[in-house]
């Protein structure tokens, strides 16, 4: 290089590091035909964003030293900047041509072709930017983005994962790690890599925010509520921490305050169907039906696909009659938007079609039970429609505990046990359970299939339990104080105890038997004794039996009302407080129109304790024990078979 270059490249460098690029490009304007003036020259003008004067200069440096890597990068760049994505891409493919191991100009390149639609080509291009050693923290960010725009989390996750190895005190990397766990449902290690981010950036609102969600999908609600307002302290504008801010807030019973807060988002953004469909449900929960309904229908204006508004819907139009629109949206049930689908098995693996409502003459119908023993109770009766609209044969599925009990139904011609690993049966067409009354057209309550009784306990089991509940004086009363824990609404529909039953005991002359299943040795209290048949973890088969000989029983909302009413047997139901009232037993009612004249309702009303709907089953209890034909024995029985 003779002096005069040499000279006008140190001069350029000097005005370029003191900030004064335009400068430093005109001084070496001139120099047309050095490669090493012109590459400084183009970084200049780059810098001084004169962007296509700069993508010349690269151009120029390429023509002059085509082997160049780093210029053909750079004109890359300036392409890419320009959004001139077919120019960026050969310039990206040339510079990691002659650098096989430039991960940058991979991962470039992949980005050019992505932009151009080449899908394939750009995943190819990733990987090898991925497998360069030299692979900067960059460039493994840009390779994972791009993995997870594939939907691939997995891929993204182990290159955050290098990334996270390479910067150790950059927040971003664990909580885009967080975001993936999330997105797995893998909640546990969602927190853990949330709270790495906090303790690297507690000034971040979005670590705060990524805390406080993945606290609320772990069950720490009270640690949710304060994460997500200290995020919204750092970032007072974020819908989506608002938004998941009343979401906590409704979950940990406030309602009123939730319904505000969803307000709040709403006034905010007036198409967020997510928060009208969640103060819908508020209001629904609050007794404000009406409106609730008008903000469900608000939502679904936004979004008809909304999961959660849809079924939310439904669950509010059953429980109010409008059976024939209910069911139809219910059978969002089962949407991926509702996260967790509330279904107690996987659909059947039979290679037919779900049964359509179409003609079944000569058919063999599968119908594949789902959600809880109560649900399976209710809804097999729709077994003796599907045999008079001509099914050759109707399989029920059912798990084990009822494969004995449900053989009985009218129009199940055989059972099939659905846990386990047997494989499902030879069928043409199969249906989900609870699908049932929409398929059958049961579009208003008087259209509700209900012969009574649809069950019967099997022989064996009748023989055995009526034997023993033969030596008891009557009237024998079976008694059912708690449901299943894994119910999402057990806490509101189950008693304390059984001694919150204790005034039952002040109606002389009742023989109590204890229907409740398992080992209730720890429940037990001086206010009710109870009668225990044995053995405590009975099947249904012999709970059927049991409350066949009895006179009547009393239980909260559970499958044993449902087992009850089937075998048309007298019983009444306590039922929890509006807010968490089932659908199925509607709104105002004191009988139910799936078990007519043998089931009555005994409502919780909200403000209420379980107290006062227990007085008044005891004020009732005494009336019946009145109209029983006979006094016989007392209460001072004791457990035991």
């Amino acid at each position: 290089m003779n002096p005069s270059t040499s000279r006008a490249l140190a001069e350029a460098r000097a005005l370029f590091q003191a900030g004064r690029p335009i400068e430093a490009a005109d001084r070496l304007a001139t120099f047309v035909d050095d490669a090493e003036c012109q590459f400084l020259r183009a970084h200049s003008l780059f810098h001084a964003r004169r962007l296509p004067e700069a993508r010349a200069a690269y151009a120029r440096v390429c023509a002059l030293d085509a082997g160049n890597a780093d210029a053909w990068y750079n004109l890359g760049g300036v392409c890419q900047t320009l959004k001139d994505w077919e120019a960026a891409r050969p310039a990206f493919a040339e510079a990691a041509r002659l650098r096989p191991d430039f991960a940058d100009a991979w991962a470039r390149l992949a980005g050019a072709l992505e932009q151009l639609g080449r899908d394939n080509e750009a995943e190819t291009a990733f990987a090898r930017a991925a497998a360069c050693e030299s692979a900067s923290v960059q460039t493994l960010e840009r390779c994972a983005l791009f993995a997870r725009r594939r939907g691939r989390p997995d891929a993204a996750r182990d290159l955050y994962l290098r990334a996270a190895r390479m910067a150790p005190r950059e927040a971003r990397f664990p909580l885009a790690l967080a975001e993936i766990a999330q997105s797995r449902e893998s909640f546990e290690e969602a927190l853990a890599y949330a709270r790495v981010a906090v303790d690297l950036d507690p000034a971040s609102a979005e670590a705060w925010f990524r805390l406080g969600t993945a606290l609320h999908q772990t069950g720490g609600l009270d640690e949710a509520e304060t994460a997500l307002r200290v995020s919204l302290t750092r970032n007072p504008g974020s819908i989506p921490c608002l938004y998941n801010l009343a979401t906590v807030v409704k979950d940990r019973d406030r309602l009123d305050e939730a319904a505000k807060l969803y307000r709040q988002v709403i006034d905010a953004r007036a198409d967020h169907a997510g928060a009208w469909a969640n103060l819908a449900w508020t209001l629904d929960k609050t007794s404000q039906a009406g409106d609730a309904r008008a903000a469900y229908e608000r939502a679904l204006r936004i979004d008809p696909e909304h999961a959660n508004a849809n079924f939310n819907l439904g669950w509010l139009l059953a429980r109010q009659g409008e059976l024939a629109a209910a069911w139809r949206h219910m059978e969002w049930r089962f949407a991926p938007g509702r996260g967790r689908a509330r279904v107690a098995h996987a659909p059947p693996d039979v290679g037919c079609p779900p049964w359509d409502g179409g003609d079944l003459s000569g058919k063999r119908l599968l119908i594949w039970p789902e959600q809880g023993y109560g649900d399976m109770l209710q809804f097999c009766r729709y077994a003796a429609q599907a045999k008079a609209a001509g099914a050759r044969e109707v399989i029920l599925g059912a798990r084990a505990r009822m494969l004995d009990l449900v053989a009985t139904v009218p129009g199940v011609d055989r059972v099939h046990p659905v846990e386990g690993d047997e494989t499902p049966p030879a069928c043409d067409a199969w249906c989900w359970l609870m699908s049932l009354p929409r398929l059958f057209g049961t579009d208003r309550i008087e259209r509700i299939p209900a012969s009574l009784p649809y069950l019967r306990a099997p022989e064996p089991a009748r023989a055995r339990m009526r034997a023993w509940v033969d030596g008891l004086p009557g009237p024998r009363v079976g008694l059912v104080w708690k449901g299943s824990a894994d119910n999402s609404s057990d806490a509101w529909r189950s008693l304390p105890g059984v001694d919150t039953l204790a005034p039952l005991a002040s109606v002389p002359g009742v023989t109590f038997v204890n229907l409740q299943y398992g080992d209730i040795s720890d429940q037990l209290a001086d206010g009710v004794r109870l009668w225990s048949p044995e053995p405590a973890d009975r099947g249904f088969a012999e709970d059927a039996a049991l409350i066949e000989a009895l006179d009547l029983v009393i239980t909260v909302d559970t499958a044993v009302a449902h087992l009850a009413g089937a075998l048309g047997r007298p019983v009444w139901v306590l039922l929890p407080v509006p807010r968490a009232l089932d659908w199925r037993w509607f709104e105002t009612r004191a009988d139910s129109p799936w078990y007519p004249d043998v089931m009555r309702l005994f409502r919780r009303q909200a403000g209420e304790g379980w107290d006062a709907v227990v007085a008044r089953v005891a004020a009732s209890l005494a009336a019946y024990r009145e109209s029983w034909p006979e006094v016989g024995g007392s209460m001072e029985t004791v457990p035991g078979a």
